[in-house]
């Protein structure tokens, strides 16, 4: 009866994670963001805190791949108060939990001064001298809020949209 009543409100977050959020068409995958309010790694779960919901996601740690800072983690790695990013899986079964990435302290993206409405990486040196240009260490984001947060899959740490 326990598991059923953490199941039941999972999928009613993936409805609406799915409703609200970006989907990729193809794939089904949601990308969620917020910030670590609990973390239970005997029952294989962790809360968050995005738009001003709560939120409890079931971690399968065999299909759920973690980065902590850059480096592999476990559920046991995360803390209360971490940036998280994640990617939800709509599959058959039931939404999956893909990815998550875990930062403390995340940096704030570098303003490209040529191009109004790019960004950089606060992780990724870009030469001064030769200007930041989309694929090349700038990030397209217009349309973006202030404050959202994007991963730098280069160096695993997420990074704000200033």
């Amino acid at each position: 009866m326990k598991s059923a009543s953490r199941v039941a409100p999972l999928l009613i977050v993936a409805a609406w994670l799915m409703e609200s959020s970006i989907i990729l068409a193809d794939t089904k995958t949601v990308e969620f963001q917020g910030r670590v309010t609990a973390i239970d790694p005997a029952a294989k779960t962790i809360s968050i805190r995005a738009r001003q919901k709560e939120f409890v996601f079931n971690i399968d740690p065999q299909r759920c791949n973690i980065v902590k800072e850059g480096q592999p983690g476990t559920l046991s790695s995360a803390q209360v108060g971490d940036a998280v990013v994640g990617d939800l899986h709509g599959e058959e079964s039931g939404p999956v939990v893909t990815r998550l990435f875990l930062t403390a302290k995340p940096e704030t993206g570098v303003r490209v001064k040529e191009k109004p409405g790019f960004i950089s990486s606060p992780y990724n040196f870009v030469d001064p001298l030769s200007p930041a240009t989309e694929g090349r260490g700038a990030i397209d984001v217009r349309g973006y809020q202030r404050g959202s947060m994007l991963v730098d899959h280069t160096s695993g740490k997420i990074f704000l949209v200033p």
